[in-house]
């Protein structure tokens, strides 16, 4: 019954992720907007793929329990570091401005898309936990696939590699590196199955693509196409200040 319910809740996610989006109201324009390559989905496909695999094939199983059954073995230190560092990326995302470093999209469109990535991944979390009740490692609970810390983390870094990349790669692979030791942590606090980690990663790259994919709507929708919010910054020797510039 256990396995049954976790096909059904990953099967709709995934069925969310590639079925077309028919809008009330929606023209011609935003209809050719929506149509995407599957290619960026390649790698969060595998990673919940891994996922799914685990919770129905023991040998996939295994590496799980061997991973716990290590941590529990060698590694003694707890943090809360994974609680901060999985929200580095969003921070980073609007703050990156303030170096002088141009994102690929304006401040409106960079706040829709973290706000829209941050909804879908928490339904896509809070879905899977509710409907699969997997037990975590140290028994805390049974809300253990997938690990939000980790979904929520590589939203950010999948964002922040999205808008920079152009600028500076090192940027995008910085964020998924602080991603990555997020779903490390949350292993090593032992809180998280390693399958638990590579579906959150799944579910938070795929919550990005998706955002930018309803980008284009929204801003017609809300006949944004030519506003600008944009961010100034004054650093000087006697003050540092902030601002909003928005324009109409």
């Amino acid at each position: 019954m256990k396995k049954t319910s976790i096909f059904i809740a990953i099967l709709l996610f995934t069925n969310l992720s590639y079925s077309q989006i028919n809008t009330i109201g929606m023209n011609k324009q935003d209809s050719e907007n929506i149509r995407f390559s599957l290619k960026p989905l390649i790698i969060p496909a595998a990673l919940i793929s891994y996922g799914i695999a685990s919770r129905i094939s023991n040998p996939v199983r295994k590496l799980d329990y061997k991973i716990a059954d290590e941590v529990a073995k060698r590694n003694k230190y707890r943090t809360k570091t994974d609680n901060y560092m999985q929200y580095a990326s969003h921070a980073a995302v609007f703050g990156i401005d303030l170096l002088g470093v141009k994102a690929k999209h304006k401040l409106l469109d960079r706040t829709f898309i973290v706000t829209a990535s941050g909804v879908i991944t928490a339904l896509g979390v809070q879905t899977l936990k509710r409907t699969t009740l997997i037990e975590r490692p140290d028994g805390s609970d049974s809300y253990s696939f997938p690990s939000g810390h980790t979904a929520t983390a590589f939203a950010g870094a999948h964002i922040l590699f999205k808008e920079y990349k152009d600028e500076s790669l090192l940027i995008g692979i910085a964020g998924y590196g602080m991603a990555l030791t997020t779903g490390c942590m949350r292993m090593l606090n032992n809180k998280h199955w390693l399958s638990d980690v590579a579906t959150g990663a799944g579910i938070g790259i795929t919550s990005v693509e998706l955002s930018y994919l309803f980008l284009p709507a929204w801003n017609r929708l809300l006949g944004l196409e030519h506003k600008k919010l944009v961010m100034i910054s004054v650093i000087g020797k006697a003050q540092t200040s902030f601002g909003l510039a928005y324009s109409f």
